[in-house]
This record gives structure tokens, sequence and C-alpha cells, in this order.
């Protein structure tokens, strides 16, 4: 009777066992049986991984993919699945859809979903490839589950994959015009929240702005007016070999190839006044921008259409800004001057004797040392006229003068700034002088060479520049009128007699004479 009782109790326990076991195996097991009848296993992780089945591709060479093999036959096949479905239950009704990516030409993968769920799968389908203009689902795309600002959506789905595939997968159905029969799609917290959220900017770059250009004195330089950028992201002005520069509102100034700007940075594009013509400067936006991306059945209509996110290159990612600069001109002319005059009479430039101002060259130089030759002029009517020189610093320095002077030296700087204005630089230049003495004799025997001469002192001589006389000109002391008496000796002498020929007066016996002297 124990030993009854004891295997009863034995036999019990093993029943209990057994059953708990068929109990933990159970699940496993219709897995197990689900994966022979090709069913739907539950997606875990990331879905993408899942979308392992070509469908179509694009005529831009992007390949899709989906979770659900759309050629599996249950009937043909004794084990393999038919692959994957997400899905979700909205107010009692479940949401049924595959997951799908495509793969662009870079091999870069990107989530899609299928609209238009009442047309058939992809299947080996050709599509055509187009960016879609429409914010609201570009928004979608940015902000739902993998999208680049997806963060915030999925710590609202509590970390669920399956939950926000299916949530974005109704708002972009939604975002494309598609309609639903069931209240709980459009009064989903989540789908919602994609549906109402503030649209994505779109990445690139638009510059607007002029291409004439001014001249501005103060910073000595030719400028376009402001040029503003609009979009998002940074870009690069592209400086190089232009011989250019840009000035930025931010308060910069750059000389080469620059990246990094922010867009809604402004830029004048700026040179000197040597710059002449057009000058196109590319703009490039390093930041990329965010598209949404349709994928059109190219020739079967009763085909679902494919719907991706993804950054592309957008409108405005490139652009230009140009500048037509002008060479900025002024004319600065060299005037002339006797330097005898100058303290005098600044307007005055008549020259001392038969001196000519007239003949001096001129040379306009860009370096104090006078290496750097731009220009010469030559002095015809006292003006060195250069005609139109390039707005700049620079300087004078006489290279030859004029007949009857010495040449002058000096470098004269001058800073011809002014677009257009007539400069005039007065160059004084100092006579050459000779001295000239008389002595003025006496002979008692005029035919007597041998006779001995007397000096005669106290004789009055003038001495008059001969073309003065000829003009009709006022005779000036020291300049064309030169007078004194000899002295004991029957000398007089001038120090300074400038070049020219002149006429030597003389009284003796209330007697005048003339003398022709050159000099």
């Amino acid at each position: 009777m124990y030993k009854n009782k004891a295997l009863k109790k034995t036999l019990s326990l093993l029943f209990a066992f057994l059953f708990t076991l068929l109990t933990l195996l159970s699940p496993l097991s219709s897995m197990v049986a689900k994966a022979e009848k090709g069913e739907d296993l539950p997606p875990t992780g990331d879905l993408a991984q899942y979308a392992v089945n070509e469908v179509g591709q694009s005529d831009q060479g992007w390949v899709i993919y989906a979770s659900k093999d759309p050629n599996y036959n249950p009937m043909t096949r004794a084990s393999g699945s038919s692959g994957v479905s997400v899905s979700k239950d909205y107010g009692g009704y479940t949401s049924y859809t595959q997951i799908i990516t495509v793969v662009d030409d870079s091999g870069v993968a990107h989530t899609a979903y299928c609209i238009e769920p009442d047309k058939n799968t992809p299947n080996g389908t050709i599509y055509n490839q187009q960016i879609t203009d429409n914010a609201q689902l570009r928004t979608v795309l940015y902000y739902g589950y993998d999208g680049p600002g997806g963060a915030e959506f999925m710590a609202r789905e509590g970390g669920d994959a399956q939950s926000a595939f299916m949530d974005t997968w109704w708002a972009v159905r939604l975002a494309c015009g598609e309609t639903s029969s069931n209240p709980a799609v459009y009064n989903d917290p989540n789908i919602r929240w994609l549906l109402d959220h503030a649209p994505v900017e779109v990445g690139g770059i638009t510059v607007s702005g002029s291409p004439d250009t001014r001249w501005n004195v103060g910073e000595k330089m030719q400028e376009t007016d402001w040029y503003t950028t609009s979009g998002s992201g940074t870009f690069t002005l592209e400086l190089d070999g232009l011989g250019i520069v840009a000035k930025l509102s931010d308060s910069r100034t750059i000389t080469s190839t620059t990246s990094g700007i922010p867009v809604g940075t402004a830029f004048k594009l700026c040179a000197g006044p040597e710059k002449d013509g057009t000058v196109t400067v590319p703009i490039k936006a390093t930041g990329v921008a965010y598209a949404s991306l349709m994928f059109i059945p190219a020739s079967e209509p009763d085909t679902q259409s494919v719907v991706a996110g993804a950054s592309v290159q957008g409108q405005g990612q490139e652009a230009s800004a140009s500048a037509n600069f002008v060479k900025r001109v002024t004319y600065p002319d060299v005037q002339k001057t006797d330097n005898r005059h100058l303290a005098l009479d600044l307007s005055k430039t008549q020259p001392s004797g038969d001196a000519s101002l007239d003949g001096a060259v001129f040379g306009l130089y860009k370096d104090p040392e006078c290496t750097q030759l731009v220009t010469q002029a030559t002095v015809t009517n006292g003006i060195a006229d250069f005609g139109a020189v390039v707005l700049g610093d620079y300087f004078y320095k006489e290279i030859s003068a004029g007949n009857g002077y010495k040449t002058n030296e000096t470098v004269y700087p001058v800073t011809v700034w002014a677009e257009g204005m007539q400069g005039v630089t007065e160059i004084p230049n100092d006579v050459k002088t000779n001295p000239v003495s008389i002595v003025k004799y006496a002979i008692t025997d005029p035919d007597n060479v041998d006779d001995v001469l007397n000096p005669l002192a106290n004789v009055d001589f003038t001495l008059t520049l001969k073309s003065a006389i000829d003009k009709g000109e006022k005779l000036t002391e020291g300049d064309n009128l030169f007078s004194g008496k000899t002295d004991e000796n029957g000398r007089i002498r001038w120090e300074n007699v400038p070049v020219g020929t002149f006429i030597s007066f003389t009284k003796l016996k209330r007697q005048r004479a003339l003398f022709p002297l050159m000099i």
C-alpha cells in the first residue's frame, strides 16, 4: 500500500513537470510552425534589417527593398517565410504594412513607405524618382521614424520602433492626401504631432543683390552693395584667383576661399581701383538639403508608389554673385614754376631769362625710390599731363629739366583717391645762372693798339633780356633786367644771370650804346 502511494506521488510529479515543459515550449513551437508555414515573424530592433527583398529600381539607380517577399508561394516552398510585416491597433482596428527601404547610389539606405495600399505591392517595378515639393510630407519624414530629427518622436513612442514606423506611415499617407475612415487614426497624438509640426527648413542658399559697384573713398576700394543670403546651413565663397576680397556683415574681411560662413551672413565684393571688368564668385552651400522623394511606377499604374526622405542636393545649393568693376581713375598734372617766382607770385610761371619750363620730363612712380615707373609726361605750356591714372598713392620726380633749368631731384608724394578729380601739383625749378662781368675801358688813341687801356669807373650799365624787349614785357630787376655801375677798375659783375640773350646798355658822355650779349 505504501509503495503504491509513493509511486502515485512520483507519477503525479512527473506529469506536472511534463505539463509545465510543454507549456513553456508551446510559443516556440508555434513560432516554428508559423515559420514553416511562411507566416510573419514579429520584427525587433532596427526595422531596416528586414527589408531584404529587392522589389524595384528607380531611373536614377536607387534600389528599393521590402520586408515581404512578393514571390513567396507557400504551396511550392516547404520552409522559409514570406517575410515580416508591422502592425498597430488604432481604436480596435489593426493596420498592417511592410517595411521598405531605398538604397541610394552611394549605398546609403533610407527608410521608405508604401502608399496607396489598395494597389499591388512592388515587385520588380521600375520607378521614376523625383523630389516632391510637399512641405508637410518633408516635415513628417524628417521628424518621423528614422528621420534626422526623429529623436523626440522616438521618445514620444517610448522607443517602440514598430509603433513609430506605423504612426509615421499613417502620417505620410495623410500628408500625401489619403484619407481614413477610422477616427482613431486622425486623433492619434503622435500622428497629429507629426502632421502639425513646424515645417523643417530646406537646406541650401539663395543669394540676392546687385553687381553694380561704387567707389568708397574712405576704404579706397570699389565695392558692391550688400549681397544678402537666405536658407540654412553654411556656405563657401570661392575667391581664389579672382583678385578681389569680400567684406562680411560679421566684420570679417576675407581674401581667399572661405567656408563655414553661416547662411544669413551678408557680404560685399570689393577690389582695388585698378580692377576692371565683371567678376563672378561661385558660392556653394556646405550644408545639405533634406527633401521628400517620390518613387512613381513608370509603367505600372496599379502598383503602389513609394515615399522616402533623404539628404539631397536641393535648389539653391549652388549660387553665385557678380561685381561689375570699373577702373577708377583721376587726372594728376604737374605744373612747372620758376623757383624764384614761386615765393613772389604762386600764379606766375614765367621763366627767367630765356629758360624754358616746357620740355621738362616728369615720371610718376609707385615707390618713393622711383624705381617703379607708372608713366611719364613732358611739360607743355608749363603743364605735365599724365592723363588718366588709377587711383592710388604715387610719387613725382623730374627726369630731365627744360632748357635753362636745373633738374629738380626732389621726390614729391601725391595721393590721388578722389575719382575723376583734376589735381595739380606745383613743382619749382631753379634756373641755371652764370656770373657775367663787363669791364669798361677808355682808349685814348684808337689808332694805336698798344695804347694803354684806362678803366672807367661809375659808368651805368643795364643788361636787358632781348626777348623781353621784343615782346614788350615789363622789365623786372633781377629777372630780365640787371643794372649797376662800374667800380674803380671799370668792372661791373652780376653773379646770377639766367640763360638768354641780353643787350647791354651803357651811357657814356650822354651817348647810349647797345651791345648784344649771349649768356
